[in-house]
């Protein structure tokens, strides 16, 4: 392998990565922006639980190169469980809370897949054969 082939693919696997963390950073931001918001606004509660996982399951499948699934699922469950670990409630007032994030993730997680199957088959990362 030659060194321009191998710089290549370097550059190559550290635009992918960079790809898929910061889609999973922008993910977990506008989910955890949106629960925020809705927990400032006691009537924006569910739309909230709704709508920020298929906003951050949107913004993640039409933009992600690769395991949209998995990049919605890091995204959707990792604010989550930090939130759920800094929480100061008992752990018999978490199971609610634990279905509802289970919830949420199942939204971003379709959502992402849905979306990136949506996407023309030369952004998807499919093979060219």
């Amino acid at each position: 392998m030659t060194d321009d082939a191998a710089d290549s693919l370097a550059t190559h696997r550290l635009r992918t990565t960079a790809n898929l963390v910061g889609l999973a950073a922008a993910g977990a931001l506008v989910s955890a922006a949106v629960w925020f918001l809705g927990g400032l606004v006691p009537v924006l509660g569910i739309f909230a639980l709704v709508v920020g996982p298929y906003i951050a399951g949107a913004v993640i499948g039409d933009h992600v190169e690769r395991w949209p699934g998995w990049v919605a699922a890091v995204a959707a469950g990792a604010w989550s469980w930090w939130w759920l670990a800094g929480s100061s409630s008992s752990s018999e007032d978490r199971w609610p809370f634990v279905g509802l994030l289970f919830i949420s993730l199942l939204i971003s997680v379709t959502t992402a897949r849905y979306r990136w199957q949506l996407r023309p088959k030369a952004l998807s990362g499919s093979p060219s054969r």
